[in-house]
């Protein structure tokens, strides 16, 4: 990826972040690439709203340890969470080409994100991944 690519990219992970603030409670706002190539060898990004009222010694990095907890949230507030983010982004879920699409998955360590995401690769060969 050269520089202009990069932050291209930058500018999407910016504009994904202040749409998740516009949705959801947002105090501060988490943006961090994780990954090995060992384990997922692409590029993915995460931006991972702090809720406010969190206390000192819970933000940072322990906001963001599964094993402190996730938050439960059923099918149909996923579909209206990634509906409201897509509004809000601009972004077309269908898009072609050059633009960039949203595409939200979650889910636990080991709850199949990496099966569908490589579904998705095969459905959808020579398509650019991030």
């Amino acid at each position: 990826m050269d520089e202009d690519e990069f932050l291209a990219l930058q500018r999407v992970v910016r504009r994904v972040a202040g749409a998740v603030s516009g949705v959801v409670p947002t105090e501060r706002m988490y943006s961090l690439s994780l990954g090995s190539k060992q384990g997922n060898a692409h590029l993915h990004w995460h931006v991972a709203p702090l809720p406010p009222g969190v206390p000192y010694d819970r933000q940072q990095y322990y906001a963001l340890m599964m094993e402190k907890g996730v938050l439960g949230v059923d099918d149909s507030s996923h579909a209206a969470l990634a509906r409201d983010l897509r509004n809000r982004c601009h972004l077309d879920s269908r898009s072609k080409g050059g633009e960039i699409a949203l595409l939200l998955v979650t889910g636990a360590s080991g709850s199949g994100k990496s099966t569908i995401l490589a579904a998705l690769a095969e459905r959808f060969p020579g398509e650019e991944r991030g």
